[in-house]
Formats: C-alpha cells, structure tokens, sequence
C-alpha cells in the first residue's frame, strides 16, 4: 500500500485541494491540503507563499483502502 500511495501522490499532488485556514504574515497563508483518489485518503498541511503558485508543504500523510497510515511528505 505504501508505494501504491507514494505513486497516486506523485501523479495526482498537483489536483490537491490547498484549503487556507489563517494568515502567517501578509504574504503567507496556513493551509490544509486535501485529496482523494482510489478510497486513499491525502491530508496534510502547508503554505502559500506570495501567490497560489507557490506553494510549500509541510507534511503530508495518506490513509490508505487498508486502514494503514502512510508518511508522504
């Protein structure tokens, strides 16, 4: 499962959902970062820096079909 989920996010990271919740300071926003592809779950956190196209994460774990939680990032 775990390479399984490695391979989803590396194909599907770019359709995440990046769902900002405060701001850092003026050009930064704190964001949760969700996807769902194949019933594995993606969840984690990160930031926009200066804009939507620059994005930096922090973490990002998967549940997998399984049950199994899986580091990513």
């Amino acid at each position: 499962m775990e390479e399984e989920a490695k391979r989803l996010w590396e194909l599907y990271s770019s359709d995440a959902e990046w769902e900002p919740y405060g701001h850092i300071d003026d050009f930064c926003w704190a964001c949760i970062i969700v996807l769902e592809i194949d019933g594995f779950v993606f969840e984690g956190e990160g930031q926009i820096i200066g804009g939507s196209d620059d994005n930096e994460i922090e973490y990002v774990y998967c549940t997998c079909p399984d049950g199994t939680v899986v580091k990513i990032v």
